[in-house]
Formats: structure tokens, sequence, C-alpha cells
């Protein structure tokens, strides 16, 4: 099967980016023959040799604008390119199935901001995305609830299917399992004995949900932690290790605990 991806970035630059490095991956070991349509491409990923990629220049726009050009340009660029199927890892319309990792009007309701006027362009641009495609994934019940309420997507439509994991790289510590030294280092600390602990990353804290992850850690009786880091931090790195009773630990060089490598971002049990 030939199958058209459009994506933002063919690189490891976000969450959605990454989703489509992963499905590249699975696409091609099943056998499909993949065509990227993007505004980057990281050359050096080796994703970037397994499929065709067809960049499209937007740097002449305003960011806001991008997404509206990209998606006006698909027509022609699926007659040119001939698919089976398009899927959508942007905001896009003209696209088979959206793949969806949030909405507009639940950012907009999480994060109490009133409607701009460019989000009023936004909103109907989304809407007609989901009601044109043959097929919406909503990654999370979350999610797809938003998509319910906001846009009224009939079930025979939607499906809920949570991003893949590669089990080779994220698995728990046991006996069986050698401990990465981040996790060695993270059950060295009194506070986290004989605790789970929780990592959470993420690009913004406010747009990924940290919030509802603090109140339960906050409030659990349970023997977990959450340590989390974001790019928001700015004058000092930091991971902060949420119980019972909040706290932080400051961490002069967060890359000696847990970001050295891929390899070294494990889920841990007790």
């Amino acid at each position: 099967m030939k199958i058209g991806i459009v994506c933002n970035a063919l690189a490891n630059s976000g969450g959605m980016e990454r989703y489509t490095l992963d499905i590249i991956r699975g696409f091609v070991a099943s056998g499909h023959e993949v065509t990227v349509f993007t505004r980057k491409v990281d050359a050096s990923l080796y994703e970037a040799t397994l499929v065709k990629t067809v960049k499209i220049n937007t740097s002449f726009l305003p960011k806001r604008f991008r997404d509206f050009y990209v998606s006006n340009l698909l027509p022609s660029l699926r007659k040119k390119h001939p698919l089976d199927v398009m899927l959508g890892c942007c905001r896009s319309r003209h696209v088979d199935i959206v793949i969806c990792g949030g909405t507009h009007p639940g950012f907009l309701k999480a994060t109490r901001k009133r409607k701009s006027i460019f989000d009023r362009f936004v909103l109907p641009f989304e809407k007609a995305s989901y009601q044109e495609a043959s097929c919406v994934v909503a990654h999370s019940q979350l999610v797809e609830n938003e998509i319910k309420t906001y846009y009224h997507v009939p079930k025979s439509r939607l499906f809920l299917i949570p991003p893949p994991v590669d089990l080779s790289i994220f698995k728990p510590a046991s006996e069986g399992n050698q401990q990465s030294s981040s996790s060695k280092r993270l059950s060295s600390f009194s506070q986290l004995k004989n605790k789970t602990v929780f990592l959470f990353v993420s690009s913004s804290h406010v747009r990924k949900g940290f919030k509802l992850l603090e109140k339960y850690f906050e409030n659990t009786y349970l023997p977990i932690a959450l340590a989390a880091h974001s790019k928001e931090t700015t004058t000092k790195i930091f991971v902060m290790l949420v119980t019972r009773r909040t706290w932080q630990l400051y961490i002069p060089r967060l890359t000696s605990l847990f970001w050295l490598r891929p390899t070294n971002l494990l889920a841990w049990s007790p």
C-alpha cells in the first residue's frame, strides 16, 4: 500500500514528530511504501532513509499561516504523488485519517485562554479536517471525549488508539533487567526509597497536563513519586519530585541523570 503522511517535521522535535517516526518504521516493516509531506527534514535520521520525502517550503510565511498553506497544497500534491491513503499528523485538511493528540478547544479550555483572532481561524479549520476525514484516531480517552464534545464525530469514524511504545527500549526495571544509571541515582535519594518513580518530560507542562498529574501525586497515599522536566525551565535545570509533600530537587547537570540517550528513559517498578 502507498501511504502518505503529512507532518510539521520529519525530525525529533516533539511528541507528534516522535509518533510519526514510530509509525514510519512500523509501516515500512510491514512492507508499505511511505511518502512524507513536511516542512522540515532531518536527513541524518534513519527513518528519513526509509521514505520518500516531499519538502514544502513555508519559510516565507509567518508561522501561524503555515498549516493553512500546506493544507491547501495537499490536493495538488496528492495528484502528483498517487497514494492509497493519507494520514494527517498535524493540523491539516484533505487527509483520509486524522491523528489527534489534542484538540484546540481542549487546549483553550485547559489553559483558560480567551479566543484570539487566530483561534477564530483555527477552530473552523480543525473542525473541517475532522468532518472530512474518513477516520479520526484519538491518542487518549480525554482527547476522544473532546472530539465527541466539540466536533461531534460519530463513533463509527472515531478510534481510540494510544501511541505505540518500543518495548525494546521502554521496559520496567526488574530483577531480570539491569537498572539504568538514572534509575539507580533516583533511588539513591532517601525520599524515594521503596517508591515507584514516574518520569514526565515535556516541552510545555501547561499544554501537556502536568497540573493533573501534580494534583494526583500530591494527594495519593500510594508509594509513588513523579519526576518531571520541561524546556520551560530557564534559570535552573531541575527535576521536580512530587510526593505527598511537594518538594524540588535542583540538579546542576540534568544530562548526568537521565538525558544521555533514549535507552536511559525507562519506567521504574518497585
